[in-house]
């Protein structure tokens, strides 16, 4: 069994990554969500072990742009502890530096710990706070890094 990670830049969102979001993402985005993505601005990338996907991540970035807005990323449940995690992250950034982006920016609820643990370990940093910036109320943290 293959047990080095693959990165792949998808040019379309696959059934197989809506379906991780969905049973696996604290707040899964819907069908409509997904399919209403244009693939000029939005940008997929997947990490899969041998035939299996274990994560992706999307931003969003034009071209031209220096900025990407990372809008969601998630490894699997299973894989989480196991370094696949920082390696996909690495992949993430070699690619993003290769297409000329110069920085990434996300926001994550405020109390999400482990989140902000992992961006931490990758390099972001908090800029700010934004107040009751989710449709539940909850606060949002801004953060980011320079590639």
């Amino acid at each position: 069994m293959n047990t080095t990670g693959k990165f792949q830049v998808e040019s379309t969102f696959p059934d197989a990554v809506i379906e991780l979001d969905q049973k696996h993402f604290p707040h899964p985005w819907t069908m409509e969500q997904w399919k209403g993505l244009s693939p000029a601005q939005n940008h997929l990338f997947t990490w899969t072990l041998g035939n299996k996907l274990v994560g992706y991540a999307l931003f969003q970035y034009l071209t031209g742009d220096d900025t990407a807005h990372l809008l969601k990323i998630l490894i699997d449940p299973d894989r989480q502890g196991s370094g696949e995690s920082q390696r996909f992250w690495g992949a993430i950034k070699a690619h993003l530096k290769s297409s000329d982006l110069e920085s990434i920016y996300l926001e994550v609820e405020a109390s999400n710990a482990r989140a902000i643990g992992f961006y931490g370990k990758c390099g972001l940093t908090v800029i700010r706070k934004n107040k009751a910036y989710y449709s539940n109320g909850d606060d949002a943290l801004i953060m980011t890094m320079t590639l």
